[in-house]
């Protein structure tokens, strides 16, 4: 789980010679997997009685998935899915959590059943120690018009929270320690402290390494390696853990732009394009393959686990009224 991906030692100095970081650079093309038939299983994760839709917000490496559970005008229910049953999860009254929240956060599932909830009534996020739930205290987070959510947890639980406006961030680690960052907008956090925002990468308000021009990164995994887009899609950005300069990667074939979803500690990521088509890029192989399923209409992909197993949103496809959580697993 925790292999570092990185290019084969005899090409990775040429291709980091020839790759430029800035925003006008061309992209390396890589290339874009055309398997036959689809290449993950569907498991349908079960509607609770009384409720109608589901909805995906987090995934452990274990499999076990937190979803929403949706019925009408009422409050949304949020439940823990082993695979085998159904464990509802019970909020403080005042707090709400479930599909609408998760479009101004994410939600996070510890292997150990820990877990994050973004909220999205003006409450602040909330920590579920494995036997209650406690706010995390964020400054402002609660204040009418913030708007503070969660962005990204580690493996650990280390959290990041940032306002939706204004763009001041923080880091929370288990235990209750919060580290004001500033102004800086950062969406993603690793188990040793790291943080990636706009400014690159910190450790608590030190920069460590600094953006590159013309994009920003998104994500980073517990062996460093940090994956962003450009402002226009237009290119995968990589940096490896220790490489001077990042790598600039066309997005799949046959698409104008490329957005990363979510990655894991293999180096895979979920990436989407403007169209419908869904993809995962292997780092290690350095290739696109479509995520692609029989029977059933992916709305979205959500989140890649250490297993390689996806989160995804979709629904039959002779009823695209109905959504569903689907847990997708690689086809072997």
């Amino acid at each position: 789980m925790q292999n570092r991906p990185g290019l084969p030692s005899a090409i990775a100095p040429a291709l980091l010679g020839l790759l430029a970081s800035s925003a006008g650079a061309a992209p390396l093309p890589i290339p874009t997997l055309t398997p036959k038939g689809a290449t993950y299983s569907v498991q349908v994760a079960p509607v609770p009685p009384g409720y109608t839709q589901t909805f995906p917000l987090a995934l452990n490496n274990k499999g076990a998935v937190l979803l929403a559970a949706v019925q009408g005008k009422n409050p949304d229910a949020l439940f823990v899915w082993s695979g085998t049953a159904l464990k509802p999860v019970t909020l403080p009254a005042a707090a709400r959590g479930g599909e609408l929240s998760s479009s101004a956060g994410r939600h996070c599932l510890a292997d150990d059943g820990l877990m994050v909830i973004n909220t999205f009534n003006d409450t602040p996020p909330l920590y579920y120690d494995g036997k209650t739930f406690s706010p995390i205290a964020f400054p402002g987070a609660g204040t009418h018009g913030l708007f503070l959510g969660v962005r990204g947890c580690s493996s650990n639980l280390n959290v990041i929270a940032s306002a939706q406006t204004g763009g001041a961030s923080y880091l929370w680690k288990p235990g209750g320690k919060i580290i004001p960052l500033g102004q800086v907008s950062a969406t993603a956090v690793n188990a040793a402290g790291n943080v990636v925002s706009k400014k690159g990468v910190s450790q608590g308000t030190k920069v460590t390494r600094s953006a590159e021009k013309g994009w920003t990164p998104e994500f980073i995994n517990d062996a460093g390696l940090i994956l962003g887009s450009d402002e226009d899609g237009a290119a995968l950005h990589v940096w490896e853990a220790g490489a001077g300069k990042g790598l600039l990667l066309s997005p799949p074939r046959g698409s104008d732009a490329v957005f990363v979803n979510s990655l894991n500690n293999r180096g895979q990521a979920v990436v989407n394009t403007l169209d419908t088509n869904i993809f995962l890029y292997d780092h290690a192989a350095r290739s696109y393959t479509p995520i692609r399923v029989d029977g059933w209409s992916l709305s979205y992909v959500s989140v890649i686990n250490d297993q390689g197993w996806l989160l995804a949103s979709g629904h039959p496809l002779n009823d695209d009224k109905t959504s569903r959580v689907l847990l997708l697993k690689p086809e072997k």
